[in-house]
């Protein structure tokens, strides 16, 4: 069972789960069209990294998984038919 946290990357706006800070997680930054697909260890963290980046910029929102999906799951999709980028 997994819990799904909704965040707005758009206003830097997420949950106060401490998961967050301190959590192996997976997570997705989209805005319908796009998505970018990572894992961190903090969330939070990571979320203020890639705001300062400008590929970022057209995300609006996010959301995290908790706990974290087995990667080998993640690696079912290809890249090649979709826009999703993968994040080590």
């Amino acid at each position: 069972m997994f819990k799904i946290i909704e965040g707005d990357f758009k206003n830097n706006k997420y949950s106060n789960e401490e998961y967050l800070d301190n959590w192996p997680m997976l997570y997705i930054l989209e805005n319908g069209k796009k998505a970018y697909i990572g894992e961190s260890h903090h969330v939070k963290t990571r979320m203020t990294q890639h705001a300062t980046n400008e590929e970022s910029e057209y995300l609006i929102r996010s959301t995290s998984i908790l706990p974290m999906v087995n990667q080998s799951v993640t690696l079912i999709m290809n890249p090649a038919d979709s826009d999703i980028v993968a994040d080590d």
